[in-house]
């Protein structure tokens, strides 16, 4: 005894059955499966075309920033070089003043000048390269030249920076005004003095 089918059940009792591949999921007719949102045109973002740099221009943006380090690398050190000559050229304009005032306060004391202005010179972090004075009718002037090590030292640039100074002491001038009115006299002393006196 056979049982028979009518209608569409009878159709797919005697469809054979589609064989499922070993090594991956079935398909399904009709099924789309979406991987996150789209972009405009249905390509998911993970599966969008994106540019690809060519050869010249990879690794430009490593040599940029690095020679923008190097630019302020050399721009520090120049401004620390800079700085350390001002300051150089400071103390020695400073230790010459110095010394020139010492040495003419030793010389109005009667002392020496000289060796008043090197013992202030090497107080103030400096050597007395020259020293002279110059004195005659009540005035004197003491000429110093102190020099000071220059720092930072580089190669080909000068060790040593020197500066001059001068103290002393100077007469005042006479006034030209009164030396052509000649000496002031008392009118008193014009009528004493007179034909009639």
């Amino acid at each position: 005894m056979t049982a028979r089918t009518d209608g569409p059940d009878a159709a797919r009792a005697t469809r054979p059955a589609t064989p499922v591949r070993s090594g991956g999921p079935a398909r399904r007719s009709g099924l789309v499966r979406r991987h996150g949102p789209t972009r405009s045109g249905g390509v998911p973002p993970e599966r969008a075309v994106r540019p690809v740099l060519g050869d010249d221009e990879r690794g430009s943006g490593t040599a940029l920033s690095a020679s923008i380090i190097v630019v302020l690398c050399v721009t520090a050190f120049w401004v620390l070089v800079l700085s350390g000559w001002i300051a150089s050229d400071q103390r020695a304009r400073q230790a010459a003043d110095l010394a020139a005032l010492a040495g003419a306060h030793a010389h109005e004391k009667g002392a020496s000048a000289c060796d008043a202005a090197r013992e202030y010179a090497q107080r103030n972090g400096g050597e007395l390269a020259d020293c002279d004075v110059s004195a005659g009718g009540g005035e004197y002037i003491v000429h110093v030249e102190v020099s000071v090590e220059l720092r930072p030292a580089l190669a080909g640039a000068p060790s040593r920076v020197n500066e001059r100074a001068h103290a002393g002491f100077l007469v005042p001038d006479e006034d030209p005004a009164a030396r052509r009115a000649g000496p002031n006299v008392p009118e008193s002393a014009q009528d004493e003095d007179g034909p009639d006196g």
